[in-house]
């Protein structure tokens, strides 16, 4: 018998009972309850994104050319690192620099091998998790927009039994009917 056509024969009006889940929980039906009604929504997603990153890769030598005593060395050091934005230039030397004290007196430093490290990328809108109970599923978003509550109405339940109810993180699941 509906809870509701109970309370009526047992001449008090039926109260309405809702119970909101933001969390795991178990609902505990009442006696009387035969049907309930439920609303809610999973978990946010998260929006999707696409682009290009530009990104190079440079490799440089620094060479010493001349020495005070008038004898010539070439001397180097050669590392890579990443450049972002703008393509780099084709190789190039700049031109020699005068070098005071030491055993050197001028010295150039050349760049070459910019490698184009540059790629897309597509990150798709990810569904938010659902959020379940009572046999019935509440989705989730796809992307970080507002969740759209899902209505079920009239769902029937056995009276005095236990029900598992899984909200996500952000997720909320709204049961209520009458006693």
């Amino acid at each position: 018998m509906k809870a509701w056509l109970f309370a009526l024969i047992a001449g008090r009006r039926p109260q309405l009972v809702t119970q909101t889940f933001t969390a795991n929980g178990v609902l505990v039906v009442p006696a009387s309850v035969n049907a309930l009604n439920m609303s809610g929504f999973g978990a946010r997603g998260v929006n999707g994104s696409s682009g290009r990153v530009t990104q190079y890769t440079r490799n440089e030598t620094y060479y010493g050319i001349r020495r005070s005593d008038g004898g010539f060395e070439v001397t180097g050091q050669r590392f890579n690192y990443q450049v972002y934005g703008v393509a780099p230039s084709n190789d190039y030397c700049d031109p020699p620099v005068p070098i005071t004290g030491g055993i050197y007196s001028a010295g150039q430093i050349c760049y070459y091998n910019f490698i184009d490290n540059s790629y897309n990328f597509n990150n798709p809108a990810t569904t938010g998790a659902s959020a379940t109970g009572v046999g019935k599923t509440f989705p989730g978003s796809t992307g970080n927009v507002a969740q759209t509550p899902t209505v079920f109405a009239n769902v029937a339940v056995t009276p005095g039994a236990s029900y598992n109810i899984a909200v996500p993180t952000g997720g909320s699941v709204t049961i209520s009917y009458y006693v």
